[in-house]
């Protein structure tokens, strides 16, 4: 409903979009845009002076302890778990994809993207640490971009290059997930030192929950960061202090307290070793008499590497005199707790991979050697699509979006539904091509450009030296041994192979830079001959993109 009733004259005249109660929707909600806003689906509502989420409190770790938080981090055993799963999507080559690369303008637009994808700086490191959102829950990258004159298809010919003034990354840094929190309207913030807060110009800055100041990334300033973000998780009704965990909750807050019983057991397996664990000594001195007592007790402090116990003894005859007995101790308890630290350890491995297999682990099961390898490579598999996809769409909105909006000035341009997308699925070069070999020969047809992107191969440009079966066969019409004489391969016919015109064609190989692959800095640390998008002083940090693009 849009209009509404006026009630002082009865005419009607326009209110708004009006809620269930007949009264206009109000924007400045909590949350507008849903029908409830999420911060009002709580018992209670904290911090409402700022409205903001409680910082920090939807993860167990912080919650309860920064400092077994930070703990957490620094073992080995959990790290290497991240790692692995991080290397497994890092690791990973990546593409633009669009809705139908067969028409002019959307093969235009991805080829041209994909360029300038290329020269992103440390490509891969980018991605490693933007997964640490795994862990944490949230994670962010502070972006600094660039202008850059490149040759692009051209978007009426894809075959034709054309120069652009394009937007391109020219340097990234990373910024830890629990400096990140949330308003209730969904904005991210991030920390900021109070004392220096003030110095940053044009900016929100608004008081949080954490203690000190927060800089709110609304407009332009959103397009400056990219945001990473884990599972969204709904907190419990009575656990308001949670709520934040509905933008982004990462494994760190369901492994804290499996893993600090982990510790717990460890510590006591220590403390048993300390103790008792290379034996008992027990020392025996005369009861009423002191000096016998210090005696004792002096060579026990010069025999430090066992538990000393002292007994009085308050017999006569043999039996009073000093004495030392050594009582070895028994280590079942300790190889008890072993194992259950083990045991947890295999938990929080199958919780954080999908499998028990990367040490060694998983034999003697129900389910068979070859079975559980199977199963744990699907399992696993599915985690590295779900968290390719996850970081894929992140990058799409936040780095893909903003690059082929103010690259492209052409509308048709900037509605191509273009996304970056990393191949979980990339079969084997190998076998892929015997299967099209073998489909070929059965008579059907395979589109070049899927076999191009299999092997991880551009299709070549007018003016391109390339290698076909035509040049191979000029080679072979010349006599040259099977490689030689081909385009870069070097040991050829002196001048180069014949062209159909009698010439010599000595182009050398125009270098292709590998799909998907990391660009290079400068010494400055940025792109070679980029632009910076802030023409003005760097400490300026009040320029948005739209002002620079209307200079």
């Amino acid at each position: 409903m849009l209009y509404g009733q006026n009630k002082v004259n009865g005419t009607d005249r326009f209110k708004g979009i009006l809620g269930p109660d007949g009264e206009p929707y109000r924007k400045d909600a909590p949350e507008a845009g849903f029908a409830v806003g999420h911060p009002i689906q709580f018992a209670a509502i904290t911090s409402s002076g700022f409205r903001s989420y409680w910082h920090g409190h939807f993860d167990e770790a912080m919650k309860h302890s920064r400092e077994d938080a930070i703990a957490m981090r620094n073992d080995p055993f959990l790290m290497a778990l991240i790692q692995e799963r991080k290397h497994a999507t890092a690791s990973l080559r990546w593409r633009i994809d669009v809705d139908d690369d067969r028409d002019p303008m959307q093969k235009a637009v991805k080829e041209g993207l994909t360029r300038i994808l290329r020269r992103f700086p440390n490509f891969s490191k980018f991605c490693m640490y933007m997964l640490e959102a795994i862990w944490y829950g949230r994670y962010a990258s502070q972006l600094r971009w660039g202008w850059k004159n490149m040759r692009l298809p051209s978007l009426q010919d894809p075959k034709q290059d054309e120069e652009r003034r394009c937007l391109v990354i020219k340097k990234h840094q990373p910024i830890n997930g629990d400096k990140i929190g949330h308003h209730w309207d969904g904005t991210p913030y991030i920390l900021v030192n109070s004392a220096y807060a003030g110095q940053i110009k044009n900016a929100e800055i608004a008081p949080t929950t954490a203690g000190g100041m927060g800089l709110y990334l609304r407009g332009s300033w959103r397009w400056r960061y990219c945001v990473h973000t884990h599972e969204a998780v709904d907190a419990d009704f009575f656990e308001s202090s949670a709520a934040d965990a509905i933008h982004g909750l990462g494994i760190r807050s369901v492994l804290f307290w499996l893993d600090w019983l982990r510790k717990e057991w460890l510590s006591n397996v220590a403390d048993w070793c300390e103790r008792t664990g290379l034996g008992i000594r027990l020392w025996y001195y005369q009861g009423n008499n002191p000096t016998s007592k210090t005696a004792v007790e002096k060579a026990a402090r010069e025999s430090n590497d066992r538990t000393n116990l002292f007994i009085p003894r308050y017999q006569t005859g043999a039996n009073a005199s000093e004495g030392v007995e050594f009582v070895d101790t028994s280590s079942t308890g300790a190889d008890l707790l072993l194992r259950l630290q083990q045991h947890i350890e295999e938990i929080e491995e199958r919780y954080v991979i999908g499998q028990a297999l990367s040490g060694g682990q998983g034999a003697g099961d129900s389910l068979g050697g070859e079975g559980k390898s199977k199963l744990a490579r699907d399992t696993k598999s599915q985690i590295i699509a779900y968290d390719a996809g996850n970081l894929g769409e992140t990058l799409t909105n936040d780095i893909l979006r903003p690059m082929q909006f103010w690259t492209y000035r052409e509308p048709e341009a900037r509605e191509v539904n273009a996304r970056l997308v990393f191949a979980v699925d990339e079969p084997d070069p190998d076998k892929f091509l015997q299967a099209v070999k073998t489909f070929v020969e059965l008579g059907g047809k395979v589109r070049m450009a899927e076999v191009q992107a299999v092997l991880g191969l551009s299709a070549p440009q007018e003016g391109d030296e390339v290698i076909s079966l035509e040049t191979i066969n000029k080679a072979k019409q010349a006599g040259m041994p099977p490689g030689m004489g081909m385009p870069g391969m070097g040991g050829g016919m002196e001048g180069g192979i014949p062209d159909e015109d009698g010439g010599k064609d000595n182009d050398a190989v125009e270098a292709v830079e590998p799909f998907g692959g990391d660009g290079q800095e400068d010494e400055r640390g940025g792109e070679p001959g980029t632009e910076d998008i802030a023409k003005r002083d760097d400490d300026d940090l009040d320029a948005g993109l739209e002002d620079i693009w209307r200079k």
